[in-house]
């Protein structure tokens, strides 16, 4: 059984892949699987990626390479979890790389401390400037940890924690089914049910934010699409979260992930579909959000611009 498998979604790459399945055939741990998801991509990623492989003769046997029906965009590396055999997992997207001790170090870490999950740090970068986001989370205490991650406090990426997979296999994890805050909506849950964590300050993961990304803004189209796709992710929690008392113990980190989930439309809020989304969003939240202490200073600035219809104003102007 290999030490780790690491899950990687593969679409519209080409222009990156290399980067990353070097930095990943290059690691210093051995015993690796390596699982490729081809989420239909249209381009020449898994030529490429192929390509580099017959560099790596060693890494050969370790590599599968999977070819979905259909495209599912990022979701369809959960599908990588039915071919992993790994003692522990870890994501990559395609466009991004890791440190080439990222697998050794963790996995000693979660050996070593016996931990189900080890966190560790992003270097966010368009490859020009970085920036290093420290995730710090409350480790020792749950309760903490998980009021981190729902109010947006700590980072919500898969792609930067290493989890035992029998936490996937053993617990009725609940799979989001929609393209926006889905690695959140399945960390949630891993968090719930794992016994131990760790954390490395150390940012083993380089995040690479390019134009081209589904996260970057777009159209009004796009930031309508991605909104409802995050709300009907956690729709779909709904159940879980109201069996273990979510709603109650975290209340004010909920109405924080909806407040902030609200600000990705104030761009486009003065066009009246949105602002009807928008509004309907905020009478939900009401006026004592801006009492909530978990909702950032800077997102009740957004709020109130939008409300008073000058947040575009705003954004253009410090974006000419």
């Amino acid at each position: 059984m290999p030490k780790i498998s690491i899950i990687v979604s593969v679409y519209g790459a080409e222009k990156y892949i290399e980067r990353c399945v070097r930095s990943l055939f290059e690691q210093t741990l051995d015993d690796i699987e390596y699982i490729f998801i081809d989420d239909c991509s249209p381009d020449h990623s898994i030529e490429i990626l192929n390509r580099v492989l017959v560099e790596y003769p060693y890494r050969r046997e370790q590599v599968k390479i999977h070819l979905m029906a259909r495209n599912c965009g990022p979701i369809a590396r959960f599908y990588g979890l039915n071919l992993a055999t790994g003692d522990y997992v870890i994501y990559c997207d395609s466009d991004d790389w890791v440190d080439k001790d990222t697998c050794q170090v963790c996995y000693s870490k979660a050996e070593t401390d016996s931990l189900d999950v080890v966190f560790f740090d992003f270097d966010v970068t368009n490859g020009i400037v970085h920036k290093i986001i420290k995730r710090q989370p409350a480790i020792q205490n749950k309760k903490i940890l998980l009021s981190q991650l729902i109010s947006g406090r700590l980072m919500g990426s898969l792609c930067g924690a290493l989890v035992r997979r029998s936490i996937y296999l053993e617990n009725p994890l609940i799979y989001p089914q929609y393209n926006m805050n889905e690695d959140l909506a399945l960390l949630i849950q891993l968090i719930h049910y794992a016994r131990s964590y760790g954390y490395i300050s150390r940012p083993f993961y380089h995040y690479f934010k390019s134009p081209e990304s589904i996260t970057a803004r777009g159209t009004k189209e796009k930031a309508v699409i991605n909104y409802n796709a995050s709300v009907a992710n956690f729709e779909l929690l709904h159940p879980f979260f109201e069996s273990n008392g979510y709603f109650q113990d975290y209340r004010q980190e909920f109405a924080c992930m909806k407040f902030r989930r609200m600000n990705t439309l104030a761009l486009y809020a003065q066009e009246v579909d949105v602002r009807d989304l928008w509004r309907k969003a905020f009478h939900e939240l009401g006026y004592r959000s801006f009492f909530n202490p978990f909702i950032p200073v800077n997102d009740k600035l957004i709020c109130l611009m939008t409300l008073t219809n000058i947040y575009k104003l705003v954004y253009d102007y410090r974006h000419k």
